[in-house]
């Protein structure tokens, strides 16, 4: 066995360890929140976890990376009379209309597009193509030794580029609050206390991410290690999962695109790369957001669902079938999203690659529902628990807010910060903008009829997969529908999530390069000269694409890395004055703190209460809508202290005295300001100012 070989083989039983160490704390949290089990009980058996999953990675072999699909039948390829050049064109009609469109900025909404496209598409789908269609097996061989080693340096060149990304994101105030809430409260049900207030309150933004194992294993790993929870979840966590990003993608298109899988995979991290300015979609969710879930989700476990649905179809494998509900488990541990998302993609993967008839599919897909049984049981949880949450009524907790209400009422400044708001109804917005959507569709078109044209094995499985996932994962008004009937809003750009993107475009970039040929001699055979040149015109084409994406991204995605490491993807003066607040104040206070040290105040255990932290949790019941509106007028003002007149300063005092608030944190305040306010200074960290109310 070859060196490379050995190092491929190490590599995958690391990888099926992280697998099985997600899935087996899923399978053991969830029953445990509803017994109401504590993070201490949890926490002693987390290390029988960690050795048990050790166990099944060394002993069951998945060959992630280096499995390779063996018919047991050779057949003979398919022959070029299957193809009708007639749906080619009238396919490739359709996919110029919709690019015109998209280019043009017409249907943001992307309706009657999407129809357009999804036309084309299914006329490829449904076309008269005959594929033989036997039994496989698995088989274990090293990639290319050249292959190994690029993709372990794009894993190390990825590592590196985490490290230097400066990019932060307010909704680990409440991810990371989770974590904290177990080190607060060990003795509690896990995840039911809320930390960021720390008023002993129902957890209720955990109902929106009820299910996930991740902040549970950062925190039992910070537990068992002594390393701060911050440095595990920031540092060491994402640079370990970021590096099998490429091997994942690699491995799914070498199965159907064996000889351009490494530049197919190559091309399409660069462009994800490129692609990271957008905040909604997946290149978001890569390098600037790995150290989220959700980053899990998008680029490693629903690809890796594809992967195993896709050698368990071609293989009847029972090993395959349930690696698929491991992974689709996984998928809810690290992202409650995952629960719709991986059943979403396994169905439109099984479809693709399994045998079409009736009986074949039907078998399939009731095994599919077997092994989907445990995440459709907690889909139906977290939507229990989101509707409970709904139908919560709060009490008030702060006194005299009457009294309050109408003293801050008086008190005109800036309005009231608000969540911004989102273009979700826009397609465009959600990919970025119309011309970042037009690349992508353009990228998958073209693939599409290459991959119609060519003669290869493999490409009935590739037209299907490609065309079923235009057609279900980008069907805008699909994902409205659903979004607007039975789930909250988010779920609009959500859906469109389980469109893997990462093997979306590797594919297609891959089945434009190898059938670059078979589509010149398709549509102009009587020209030798661009038949002879169609691989090199398809490079041409490709790395042309790649330009483009940096003329349009490359300067704003470049302003998200610095000259240095940054191990906490946190604003790092914002967290100082955080972590001293929390040092210099007890249980007995309650702490006011403008916008950012807000935010970070509940990603660190303290004792101290808080008014406010993001917008984003006023829509969660914690108070009554009197307190909400006062704790709103209460931020703002603090906010703005440096608007207030001295009438108004007078004012803000006694509404603080009124609500009990013992600490402000602010940009550092004039004398003027803290003499009127009654303030003394306890601390000064940089431009933040840490003031005890003593009027």
């Amino acid at each position: 066995m070859s060196l490379s070989l050995y190092f491929v083989r190490a590599l995958e039983t690391i990888f099926s360890f992280l697998l099985f160490l997600i899935t087996i704390n899923c399978l053991i949290l969830w029953p445990a929140q509803s017994l109401e089990m504590s993070f201490a009980d949890l926490n002693a058996l987390f290390p029988f976890v960690v050795f048990f999953s050790a166990v099944l990675a060394v002993s069951i072999k998945l060959h992630t990376f280096s499995a390779i699909i063996v018919p047991t039948v050779i057949s003979p390829s398919d022959t070029v009379n299957s193809r009708s050049k007639s749906q080619l064109i009238f396919s490739a009609i359709t996919f110029a209309i919709t690019l015109l469109i998209t280019a043009l900025g017409i249907d943001d909404e992307f309706s009657y597009t999407w129809f357009i496209a999804a036309t084309g598409s299914a006329t490829l789908l449904l076309s008269q193509v005959t594929t033989s269609y036997h039994k496989a097996i698995v088989s274990s061989e090293q990639a290319p030794k050249s292959h190994v080693l690029c993709l372990s340096l794009c894993s190390i060149f990825l590592v590196l580029l985490y490290l230097l990304s400066n990019v932060n994101n307010a909704d680990d105030t409440h991810f990371i609050s989770y974590i904290v809430g177990l080190f607060q409260h060990p003795q509690a049900p896990v995840f039911s206390v809320d930390t960021i207030y720390n008023e002993n309150l129902p957890n209720h933004i955990f109902a929106l991410n009820l299910g996930q194992s991740w902040e549970f294993i950062i925190a039992a790993l910070s537990y068992s290690s002594g390393i701060n929870h911050l440095t595990w979840y920031y540092t060491i966590a994402p640079c370990i999962m970021v590096i099998f990003v490429p091997w994942v993608t690699y491995t799914f298109v070498r199965h159907l695109v064996p000889q351009q899988a490494l530049m197919g995979t190559l091309f399409s991290l660069a462009f994800l790369l490129l692609w990271s300015t957008h905040n909604h979609m997946h290149g978001f969710f890569f390098i600037p957001r790995f150290f989220q879930g959700k980053a899990l989700l998008l680029m490693l476990y629903a690809p890796l669902t594809c992967l195993m649905v896709l050698l368990w179809c071609r293989t009847n494998s029972r090993r395959y079938l349930i690696a698929t509900g491991l992974a689709m488990i996984a998928c809810g541990g690290v992202s409650s999203t995952g629960f719709y998302i991986g059943g979403l993609i396994a169905g439109i993967s099984l479809l693709a690659f399994s045998e079409w008839n009736i009986k074949a599919l039907l078998k399939n897909f009731v095994l599919l529902a077997l092994v989907s049984l445990p995440n459709l049981v907690m889909l139906v949880v977290v939507k229990t628990a989101i509707a409970d949450v709904n139908s919560f009524s709060p009490v008030s907790t702060l006194a005299n807010i009457n009294e309050t209400l109408a003293l801050t009422s008086t008190l005109s400044t800036a309005p009231s910060m608000q969540p911004a708001e989102r273009p979700i109804s826009s397609m465009y917005w959600l990919f970025g903008d119309n011309y970042s959507l037009f690349i992508i569709l353009s990228i998958v078109f073209v693939a599409l009829m290459a991959s119609y044209a060519s003669q290869t094995e493999e490409r009935q499985l590739s037209l299907r997969w490609l065309s079923l996932i235009l057609i279900l994962c980008f069907s805008h008004p699909l994902a409205t529908f659903l979004g607007n009937t039975i789930g909250p809003g988010n779920l609009i750009w959500r859906f469109h999530w389980a469109a893997p993107l990462s093997l979306l475009i590797a594919l297609s970039s891959a089945l434009i390069i190898q059938n670059s040929t078979a589509i010149m001699q398709l549509f102009v055979p009587n020209s030798p000269l661009l038949t002879k040149n169609a691989k090199t015109l398809s490079y041409s084409v490709l790395f042309s694409i790649f330009a483009v994406f940096i003329a349009l991204n490359g300067g704003y995605a470049l302003q998200r890395y610095s000259s240095s490491f940054i191990l906490h993807k946190v604003p790092f003066e914002a967290m100082r004055a955080a972590k001293e607040t929390a040092r210099v104040t007890s249980k007995s206070d309650t702490i006011i703190a403008q916008d950012i040290v807000a935010q970070m105040l509940p990603m660190i255990v303290r004792d101290a209460k808080l008014i406010a932290s993001r917008p984003l949790y006023w829509s969660q019941p914690y108070f009554s809508s009197k307190e909400t509106k006062l704790r709103e007028r209460l931020q703002t003002l603090t906010d703005n202290l440096d608007r207030l007149t001295a009438e108004q300063l007078v004012l803000y005092q006694s509404s603080l005295k009124l609500a009990g608030i013992t600490v402000i944190v602010a940009e550092s305040l004039p004398p003027k300001i803290i003499e009127s306010l009654s303030l003394k200074p306890l601390a000064q960290l940089d431009a933040w100012g840490i003031y005890r109310v003593t009027g």
